[in-house]
């Protein structure tokens, strides 16, 4: 870990409000050293782990537990009437620089947020978060720190065991102690291009096979053909010749025909489509001159005692338009007034109105009825054209088709006859072998099969020169790891001594001899124990594979401090249960242990083992009650329950 890549939050206080899956709301101060959080089962222990990474990183997707939302947690509460919503406040450090941050359980936003002390005001907090810890905590995305929180610095009860866990573990170390530039890179390679390379290689070669099929196939069926043909093989190609020069002469006629009548229907719409740009040009003028003729017939009609229904109507429905203001409705609010004003109501009130005839001048009278007849009939002739020349244009469309098709039997005619004929050419001079026309399509798939198959050799070595790449960058990564390697094995068999004999449990650097597809060998640690290297988590008992990933997560974060200077936090949720009774104080001083670091370890256990719990807390009653967060006095509990625990903390001398 010579090159700081992450820095690891070092958490310093939880404080949780208005989420009533607790009975109040509740803070605490983490220190460096034991902390120890002690409850029972069902009591939001394990809720309340997820909810630190949920404070940290929002919605996330559990390694077990699928996504974490806000339903998660409000689907653990009851209903509830506070004003103020559920929330989780986290005060952390990332190096130098301390975050307060305020996130809504219910919505998974952070509504307040302060760095070292100073507020910021935004209405994207949650983005400028992102930013901090991206720039402050030395990440790429804020995932590395959901990923880091869930596989080493957070560990719940449930099966998670980053020692066993090959890639996992292997991303542990890149995150927070490689070089990022470098894992960037090799991440890059190995995820997109090498992938991109080996599919592109393999599209290849998938090419290759059907072509090789077809030519096994055309070998056999030539086989067949010249068992069946025998010496008859020239007079049969003449006669396959004269038919298709009779076949080309037919559909050649056919297709000179197909052009005289497409040529027509062409003529014929281009005649229609000229007569209907004439009508529609006619009818265009008609409307104009209506419209000219009406806005001065119509002037100064309007009379608000004698309201003129007979010429609004006669406006609206030729012109769409307003005769009290000279505006175009358009159509849909002409067709609007325009019903109104049949039913004899006002446009503005709806009131019922009655209708007066202007007199006007007979010729002005007649001439616009005149007009409104050419309009009609205009409009109709509009519409037979309209169809008439739709018939038409799919007329030529379906004509152009079968034109195309006839084109192209034309084409495949001609060249089958232009292959037959070279047939019969090299079987009149043929000295040996019989030519046929599977020679011809033979030919042609092999020349396609050396094509691709020096495209799949050219494909083959651009792969091959990104793995080459994709080595030597994991060669440097894992050399990285290497690195630190003796500090972390000395840190580990430090402690595993404490639970095991002092030479039964160490740690083995090993790589990856058969990776999958195009995996590259990765550099992980594995448990030895009792001389023997323990690949499979199965082949250690419960307890054993407990307690051995309990001291490598230990181990990472105390190599991480000695080498990096920075403090981080770890949170394990203990499973003291699947240790036997002789096994069970062991623990406990293992753990002990671990609280002698400079940094804060929590330890998360239940109250059901009370000489693990005795073991691991200071003899000193005011020390432990320090050391001690009881989130029991937060949790519904009946009478009897509470009763029993008491009597446990008593004894514990974690209460008075």
């Amino acid at each position: 870990m010579s090159k700081l890549s992450f820095i690891i939050p070092d958490l310093r206080s939880i404080e949780i409000k208005s989420y009533n899956l607790f009975n109040s709301n509740w803070k605490y101060e983490i220190k460096n050293g034991l902390n120890l959080f002690l409850g029972v089962n069902a009591i939001g222990k394990t809720t309340t782990m997820k909810l630190i990474i949920f404070g940290f990183v929002g919605e996330y997707i559990d390694i077990s537990e699928g996504e974490i939302n806000s339903n998660y947690f409000l689907e653990r509460m009851e209903e509830s009437n506070e004003s103020s919503p559920p929330t989780i406040i986290l005060n952390f450090f990332l190096g130098d620089q301390e975050i307060l941050l305020y996130r809504d359980i219910s919505t998974a936003s952070i509504y307040k947020l302060f760095i070292n002390g100073e507020p910021f005001a935004s209405d994207d907090l949650d983005e400028i978060y992102e930013g901090i810890i991206e720039e402050y905590g030395n990440i790429q995305e804020k995932n590395d720190l959901t990923y880091l929180l869930q596989y080493l610095l957070i560990r719940e009860e449930e099966d998670n065991y980053l020692l066993w866990d090959q890639h996992s573990q292997s991303k542990v170390f890149r995150i927070i102690g490689g070089d990022y530039g470098l894992d960037l890179r090799y991440q890059q390679l190995v995820n997109v291009e090498l992938q991109k390379a080996d599919s592109a290689y393999k599209r290849k070669t998938d090419e290759i096979k059907p072509v090789k099929e077809r030519i096994k196939a055309l070998k056999n069926s030539k086989e067949d053909y010249l068992s069946k043909a025998g010496d008859n093989i020239v007079d049969d190609l003449k006669s396959e010749i004269s038919l298709l020069e009779k076949d080309i002469d037919n559909a050649e006629k056919e297709y000179k025909n197909a052009i005289e009548i497409y040529n027509a229907l062409t003529y014929k719409l281009e005649i229609s489509e000229n007569e209907f740009n004439e009508i529609k040009f006619q009818h265009s003028e008609k409307k104009n001159e209506y419209q000219t003729l009406s806005q001065d017939f119509y002037k100064d009609s309007f009379n608000p005692k004698e309201f003129r229904y007979d010429i609004i109507k006669d406006t609206l429905k030729h012109n769409e338009t307003c005769i009290i203001c000279n505006t175009n409705l358009g159509h849909n609010k002409a067709k609007e007034v325009l019903e109104l004003t049949n039913n004899y109501q006002c446009p503005l009130c709806t009131s019922e109105v009655y209708t007066q005839t202007k007199s006007n001048t007979p010729e002005d009278i007649q001439r616009l009825n005149d007009l409104t007849i050419d309009i009609d009939k205009l409009s109709e002739l509009l519409k037979s054209y309209e169809v008439n020349i739709a018939n038409i244009r799919k007329e030529v469309s379906e004509n152009s088709l079968s034109l195309l098709e006839l084109k192209n039997k034309i084409n495949e005619l001609k060249f089958t006859l232009s292959y037959k004929q070279k047939f019969l050419s090299q079987n009149q001079n043929a000295d040996s072998e019989t030519y046929t026309e599977f020679d011809i399509m033979i030919r042609g798939y092999q020349e396609e099969e050396d094509k691709l198959s020096k495209e799949s050799a050219f494909l083959l070595a651009k792969k091959k020169e990104k793995v080459k790449e994709a080595e030597l960058l994991n060669k440097e990564i894992n050399d990285q790891i290497d690195s630190f390697k003796n500090i972390l094995e000395e840190i580990f068999i430090n402690y595993s001594s404490i639970y095991f004999k002092k030479t039964d449990a160490d740690l083995v650097l090993r790589g990856d001899k058969n990776p999958k597809g195009l995996e590259i060998p990765l550099s992980y640690f594995i448990p030895r124990l009792k001389g023997k290297e323990r690949y499979y988590r199965t082949k250690v008992s419960t307890s054993e594979a407990n307690i051995l990933e309990y001291i490598f997560r230990i181990s990472i974060l105390q190599t991480y401090q000695r080498t990096t200077k920075n403090n981080p936090t770890i949170i394990l949720e203990t499973s003291e249960g699947s240790f036997d009774i002789d096994k069970t104080i062991r623990l406990a001083k293992t753990i002990k242990k671990f609280s002698n670091q400079n940094f804060p370890v929590t330890i998360v256990a239940n109250l059901s083992k009370e000489d693990f719990i005795e073991e691991i807390l200071d003899s000193n009653p005011s020390t432990r009650k320090k050391q001690t967060f009881q989130i029991l006095n937060y949790t519904n509990l009946d009478d009897e329950a509470s009763i029993t625990i008491n009597k446990k903390l008593k004894s514990l001398n974690l209460v008075d």
